[in-house]
């Protein structure tokens, strides 16, 4: 199974995280910086994780703009996100608890 890590990254955080990720998949896995440019062949991956950093409460506008291109064709592939976004300046450390209870 061929999985693409498409991410965004302003200030390169997201793309250290995505590279992170890649290496620990047992899978064939593609890179792609959708900054730079986002045309790619969806057809030769089965799954698809999609990285945004958070910016005021929103994933990246160039992430959004690859979503709504390809929806399509990304309703026919098994996706997951990964999200990340920054902290007040005494982050509030969550637990599944605290997930579960506001969910």
């Amino acid at each position: 199974m061929r999985t693409l890590i498409l991410y965004s990254s302003k200030y390169g955080f997201t793309e250290k995280v995505a590279k992170r990720l890649g290496e620990h998949m047992d899978n064939d896995v593609v890179l792609k910086n959708c900054t730079k440019d986002f045309s790619i062949d969806l057809t030769k991956f089965d799954n698809v994780i999609i990285g945004s950093s958070i910016y005021v409460g929103k994933p990246s506008v160039t992430v959004l703009d690859f979503c709504e291109s390809y929806q399509r064709l990304l309703m026919n592939k098994k996706l997951a996100s990964l999200l990340q976004a920054s902290v007040r300046k005494r982050p509030r450390v969550l637990s599944m608890r605290t997930f579960q209870k506001t969910l």
